[in-house]
């Protein structure tokens, strides 16, 4: 067997809520206390809420009723109904277009057009100052440019494209300060730009109960999960840039497959659930689960599961792995005969993936420096590593 570390090209599992937060901490937890400062600065992060209600709509316990319908036909008339006159929080991934100015980069400031219309200046971006801000949707439009699309009916009128299925459309809010911006997208693309604020209060409620069942529980790592250094700020830790890329611990510094305990949980404005880890040799760790992986992960999960993140941690080892698999894992190893779910565990996901023929395929990880072969079966078949 050949001794490996895991990949430290990870998928990055961000989570947010625009709620007030409740904060569920031990007397040893003031570090936690930075990432409270980060949220008054205004770090920059992209937000997006779970959903637990939604005016206008058969009240239902599934949190994703709204998404749900947008996810299927759905017409401009109906999107009206869902947001038009409601409270909404804006949201949105947060950066720069040219020097240091934070941006909300699907937001737009609006004008008052013609008519009902509005309009924008598509480099005229809404300051990154209003992301968590609620605001009021006082208008539901087709966008301009599929205006052209409408057909004049036998009086020669065209409609507000109102029947139009799957329309590109804007949103339009205005804030308690009179500015107004606009939201441009499909139904399906919304998703983690706009949220609703009849969700704050059900969502705190669940947050205050669920996470002081979580502090002393086990979770476990694997080879796709990120672990921070415990000084990570918010900003840090949710951020896209080289400084949160920086605080990774190392992949040879996280213990896969072996017990951590929950020393602290808390959910954070605008950014969501912060885990404080105590690890195997004795030091901590951060790690953040984001509510946008709690509505995208089956919802049939129990939420205390969701929360801890089953796309990052596990919460007890899957029990599908083999002992020797568990004992490969834990020592970094490949064999031959190994399972593809094993593999995800130790390594974290591919970079690449290619047909090797005969029904097999080659996976690339590490930048090229290791490929491994798997056959029809999803078993490691050979593998080669390289020098870089």
């Amino acid at each position: 067997m050949v001794p490996l570390g895991h990949s430290s090209r990870q998928r990055s599992f961000g989570c947010a809520t625009l709620i007030q937060g409740s904060d569920v901490l031990d007397p040893s937890c003031g570090e936690l206390e930075n990432l409270d400062m980060h949220i008054k600065k205004g770090a920059s992060v992209a937000a997006v809420l779970c959903v637990f209600s939604l005016a206008g709509l058969a009240q239902s316990p599934n949190p994703n009723d709204w998404r749900k319908q947008l996810k299927s036909p759905t017409s401009l008339s109906t999107i009206r109904r869902m947001f038009l006159n409601q409270k909404v929080i804006v949201t949105g991934p947060v950066g720069t277009l040219s020097g240091s100015v934070l941006l909300l980069l699907d937001w737009w400031v609006a004008h008052k057009g013609t008519g009902d219309r509005y309009t924008k200046d598509t480099m005229d971006y809404l300051s990154s100052a209003y992301r968590g801000t609620t605001a009021a949707v006082v208008a539901v439009q087709l966008n301009e440019l599929k205006l052209g699309d409408q057909r004049p009916n036998a009086l020669g009128e065209i409609g507000a494209g109102d029947n139009t299925t799957g329309p590109y459309f804007d949103i339009i809010v205005q804030f308690d300060d009179g500015t107004l911006a606009i939201l441009t997208g499909y139904p399906g693309s919304i998703f983690d730009d706009i949220e609703l604020a009849s969700v704050e209060s059900a969502l705190t409620e669940r947050m205050a109960k669920e996470l002081p069942l979580l502090i002393g529980k086990t979770v476990y790592a694997v080879g796709y999960s990120r672990l921070y250094q415990p000084d990570t700020s918010l900003e840090e830790l949710v951020g896209e840039d080289r400084k949160g890329v920086l605080k990774h611990l190392r992949p040879s510094d996280i213990p896969l497959l072996q017990p951590m305990t929950i020393l602290a949980a808390k959910y954070i404005d605008s950014a969501g659930v912060v885990f404080k880890l105590k690890l195997p040799n004795g030091k901590e760790a951060l790690s953040f689960t984001s509510t946008h992986d709690c509505r995208e992960v089956d919802s049939d999960r129990p939420f205390s599961e969701r929360v801890i993140g089953v796309l990052n941690l596990k919460i007890k080892i899957p029990k599908k792995l083999t002992q020797r698999e568990i004992s490969a894992i834990r020592n970094g190893t490949i064999y031959k005969g190994m399972t593809e779910d094993a593999l995800d565990y130790m390594l974290g996901f591919n970079d690449k993936e290619n047909d090797w023929g005969r029904g097999g395929r080659q996976l690339v990880y590490h930048d090229g420096r290791l490929i491994v072969y798997l056959d029809r079966n999803n078993r490691v078949e050979d593998w080669q590593s390289f020098d870089k």
